[in-house]
């Protein structure tokens, strides 16, 4: 494979600092940048995995920052399940949205609500009721 562009390992390490799989990041590259990388390719740019061992410095200290950045988003490390939890819950709204799925969107948007307490709220009830979800 030949070697990749700057901007495209800085893509791979901020994904996989974010907990996107390698699978996951290896389809948003092919998305954002028209190439195609494995997922195997991927994931050796991350430290705390077996294939991302060597990894060089740049790309371990980039990674271990936007990680920490990451888990700190939303205030304390407990929570950085939190935000694991509605990035993957926006992704899912966000399919569910594009498909015409009514139903699993104000789902979705009901459950990151709850997620949230009240953060980004009232984004989340305007989207809701657009969709004629009004309760």
């Amino acid at each position: 494979m030949a070697a990749l562009p700057e901007n495209v390992k800085a893509r791979i390490v901020q994904g996989l600092a974010c907990f996107d799989s390698p699978s996951q990041v290896a389809r948003d590259i092919l998305a954002e940048f028209g190439l195609s990388v494995t997922p195997q390719h991927c994931e050796s740019y991350d430290p705390t995995k077996a294939a991302g061992a060597k990894v060089g410095k740049k790309r371990r200290a980039e990674f271990e920052a936007i990680r920490a950045a990451f888990l700190a988003d939303l205030g304390q490390s407990a929570m950085s399940h939190r935000a694991v939890r509605l990035r993957r819950l926006e992704r899912l709204m966000t399919r569910a949205e594009n498909s015409g799925n009514i139903v699993l969107t104000a789902q979705l948007i009901e459950q990151i609500s709850r997620e949230c307490e009240g953060a980004e709220l009232a984004d989340l009830q305007r989207r809701l009721a657009a969709l004629g979800g009004n309760r």
